[in-house]
């Protein structure tokens, strides 16, 4: 609890919408693991299997709750390169400007991954929140790679239009290259997130339209980190999930003391 504790809620709270319902699937997850704690081969890293725990958790909180439909997006506002005018987001985040969109980005964040559908915000907040590698998601939500890819990288444009739905719209002149050489461009600067390095890329090569997108998108990803850095377990959980488990320990130390005097 004390390594992984704190990143197991903001996963939940982001999957499932709130901080109270986050504290139930962080107690079920953990006493799910030391239930069946003996099960675990060491196959794979603890918090692989936790957020694993987790997840299938917070399905089955969403289904219960039988959320309402789920908003569907469009070609346009997942893939944003026709548009004659595109939210306004600066270049450079450290300009005041950039710095106020940011803590707007940070400040909105849960109320925009909720407006993700459910297959793009599990794959968004393993990937961007919780920091996974693409093979442990994969792992975690039993899909191949290639499709943990996909829903990461089309989230991440859904995120983008939630975070900037109100935002200001600028005409942007079109894209100076092919659509092909601008979804190559795109496919890099998604590689790049991906792996949380620099883009790659020289900004003269990039065109306007393009940096604009790309501007937007390093938007929703500095909120998802920031998210991150925030994770923490509250104290009154952590006290709820050891006294279960004391609770249960007590018990099965009893049977097993009850046993040995029947025997």
């Amino acid at each position: 609890m004390r390594e992984y504790g704190g990143m197991v809620h903001a996963v939940a709270r982001r999957i499932v919408g709130t901080v109270a319902e986050a504290d139930d699937i962080v107690q079920e997850t953990f006493i799910a693991a030391y239930r069946t704690w003996r099960n675990f081969r060491g196959d794979s890293d603890p918090g692989t299997w936790l957020y694993r725990i987790a997840v299938r958790a917070a399905g089955r909180a969403i289904r219960r709750k039988r959320r309402r439909r789920e908003k569907t997006w469009s070609s346009d506002e997942v893939m944003p390169f026709s548009e004659p005018k595109l939210a306004h987001v600066p270049d450079d985040p450290r300009t005041p400007e950039g710095k106020a969109l940011q803590a707007e980005a940070r400040e909105e964040l849960n109320e925009a991954i909720s407006q993700l559908p459910t297959p793009f915000r599990l794959a968004v907040v393993l990937k961007d929140i919780a920091e996974l590698p693409l093979e442990d998601i994969s792992h975690i939500l039993g899909l191949k790679v290639a499709t943990v890819k996909t829903r990461i990288h089309r989230g991440r444009f859904m995120l983008r239009a939630a975070l900037l739905a109100d935002a200001k719209r600028v005409h942007v002149p079109p894209a100076v290259y092919e659509r092909r050489m601008c979804m190559d461009l795109l496919r890099a600067k998604m590689e790049a997130l991906d792996h949380g390095v620099a883009f790659p890329v020289q900004d003269e090569l990039v065109c306007e339209r393009c940096r604009t997108v790309f501007a937007s998108l390093d938007l929703g990803f500095d909120a998802c980190r920031h998210a991150a850095r925030d994770a923490e377990l509250a104290p009154e959980v952590r006290r709820l999930v050891l006294a279960e488990i004391a609770r249960e320990s007590g018990g099965a130390a009893a049977k097993k003391k009850h046993r040995r005097r029947a025997s």
